[in-house]
């Protein structure tokens, strides 16, 4: 089953792959927007590929180094709502917290930097839509919602983070209302997730 969802992951993403390549060669250039769009979905596509070839490979084959990347990437791209709690490792936490980072600085933190989303065409605001998780609305309202679907999914791994480390300690009435929060998070991003979607190209 592992191989048999590498294989579909490494299909997707060299499929992700060509589109990329096919949108450099067109006629129009890509403008500075499009550039750093493209620039980040090629990192993140190789980290995938990285990823499926690692996880095709068995065990016993792979040296250190190479088992050690397999265990980091598996853990950057580990969804932070459907993390169990009880098996969350600082190391795991960090890795999620690098992703989340990398994602907020990408699409901007603040209003005067970030990519603009309405200066890209239609195929790279669905690349990037497909690779952050996020249904596509119209253009303009994209950074905003993509911005405040990350600082909701870095508060709610801070949440599942510390309940980990210090359930032991907490009383149970408190561990209750912690895990009440963190299924109230958890409900509110895959609500944000999924709507408002859009058909590709329309405004």
């Amino acid at each position: 089953m592992r191989q048999q969802n590498a294989r579909a992951s490494q299909g997707k993403v060299q499929q992700a792959q060509r589109v990329l390549t096919k949108l450099s060669q067109e006629s129009t250039p890509l403008n500075a927007a499009e550039r750093e769009a493209r620039t980040f979905l090629s990192g993140r596509y190789q980290q995938r590929l990285t990823l499926a070839k690692l996880k095709l490979q068995a065990p016993w084959e792979q040296s250190p180094t190479e088992r050690q990347q397999l265990q980091d990437l598996t853990a950057y791209f580990t969804d932070v709502v459907n993390v169990p709690i009880d098996k969350l490792t600082a190391p795991q936490v960090a890795q999620m917290q690098a992703r989340l980072a990398a994602e907020s600085e990408f699409n901007g933190g603040s209003v005067v930097s970030g990519i603009t989303w309405s200066k890209l065409r239609p195929e790279l605001q669905q690349a990037l839509s497909e690779e952050l998780g996020v249904n596509l609305a119209k253009p303009h309202q994209m950074r905003a919602r993509v911005q405040a679907i990350t600082k909701q999914q870095q508060e709610l791994l801070r949440l599942k983070a510390t309940l980990a480390s210090y359930k032991q300690a907490l009383p149970p009435a408190v561990v209750q209302q912690r895990y009440q929060k963190i299924e109230r998070f958890n409900d509110k991003i895959k609500r944000n997730k999924k709507a408002p979607a859009r058909p590709v190209g329309s405004q």
